[in-house]
């Protein structure tokens, strides 16, 4: 009986995952990047690549590295579990579901997506957790994948950690847990980030009536994005194999035969560009979060998890120089509130 019922609930949680997920299929979303806008928004005044000053060239490399900072806070980890393992044996399955604060109304939003932010952004994930006493007792490794809702986007996830101390249940002393975190980004255009993480927590188990388990926790976590610039297209709408119309400017008329891709053939080629490659940004989390198991059997139990995170913005401001004078490329990320919860199966 509790084995059927085992896979059904793990039925559930995927079908759940993959209809919250919902993949994108062509056309353009809404979080997908869109930072060629950099170049009609105010950061330029309208002015392209070939004619900005090094000043302007800071305002949009500064605007780029705010919303990857941003954007990394919201595909950042979630924890949504205690500092305790699951055991040797123990294996869990966890679907999650969390909203992310971000700056929908400042242009380095407005203009670096494809379509108009909302203030909060949802994200789904499926994990899975797994103890094993090797390389050392106390260990769990894990992985999965989070999706950003109205986008083509998702990380993929991997994770171990290590319960410094797994508590008793009947003594005051908390459970301590160190984890590192790596999620690579996938599905984007333009972009390639890779976010690292590494967090500390303590929890405490409190039983009730044998079958009812609750338990709070807490934590600190700080996170890496590295984000890179993909070459990139400032004028997606013209084709640079196409000579501009002089009746209305469009890129209608085919090239010559024989003829290829150069500045004399059509004012659009060679209208690419690279953002610059910048150092790490470096955020800050505290969360917190409370969890709740129910024990159907000694093999089958199922959790239920929520969880609030504060994102706070490190000090991750970077810099370039030109012409003997140096430029700041601000981070201009607020901070970010996150609340998730989730609905695990653990057998």
């Amino acid at each position: 009986m509790f084995k059927g019922l085992t896979q059904l609930v793990t039925a559930a949680i995927l079908i759940l995952f993959i209809l919250a997920a919902r993949p994108a299929f062509g056309g353009n979303y809404r979080y997908d990047f869109a930072v060629h806008n950099y170049f009609k928004s105010p950061y330029t005044g309208g002015q392209l690549p070939d004619t900005i000053t090094p000043a302007i060239e800071a305002n949009i490399n500064g605007a780029w590295r705010s919303l990857m900072s941003e954007m990394g806070a919201i595909l950042a980890p979630q924890f949504l579990a205690p500092a305790e393992t699951v055991g040797w044996n123990g294996f869990v399955l966890d679907f999650k579901y969390g909203f992310t604060s971000l700056s929908h109304s400042e242009d380095f939003w407005k203009y670096g997506v494809n379509g108009s932010p909302n203030p909060v952004a949802s994200t789904v994930s499926l994990e899975a957790r797994k103890g094993i006493w090797m390389p050392l007792p106390s260990f769990e490794l894990g992985g999965g994948f989070t999706h950003l809702v109205d986008s083509h986007m998702f990380t993929v996830n991997l994770f171990a950690k290590f319960a410094l101390h797994e508590g008793y249940h009947h003594w005051i002393t908390p459970a301590l847990a160190v984890r590192g975190y790596f999620q690579r980004l996938l599905g984007a255009n333009q972009i390639n980030m890779t976010i690292l993480s590494a967090d500390v927590s303590a929890s405490k188990s409190f039983g009730i009536a044998g079958s009812f388990n609750m338990t709070p926790y807490l934590g600190y976590n700080v996170f890496w994005v590295i984000a890179r610039s993909d070459v990139m297209d400032y004028t997606p709408g013209s084709d640079a194999l196409q000579e501009s119309s002089a009746a209305d400017g469009s890129y209608s008329v085919p090239l010559g035969p024989g003829a290829y891709c150069n500045s004399s053939a059509s004012d659009d080629c060679g209208s690419y560009y690279v953002f610059m490659d910048q150092k790490a940004i470096l955020r800050h989390r505290l969360f917190f979060g409370l969890r709740f198991h129910f024990t159907l059997n000694t093999k089958l139990r199922f959790m239920l998890s929520t969880e609030y995170a504060t994102t706070i913005r490190g000090v991750s401001d970077d810099s370039y120089q030109s012409g003997g004078t140096t430029f700041s490329l601000k981070d201009d990320a607020n901070m970010q509130h996150t609340w998730s919860f989730s609905l695990g199966i653990d057998y």
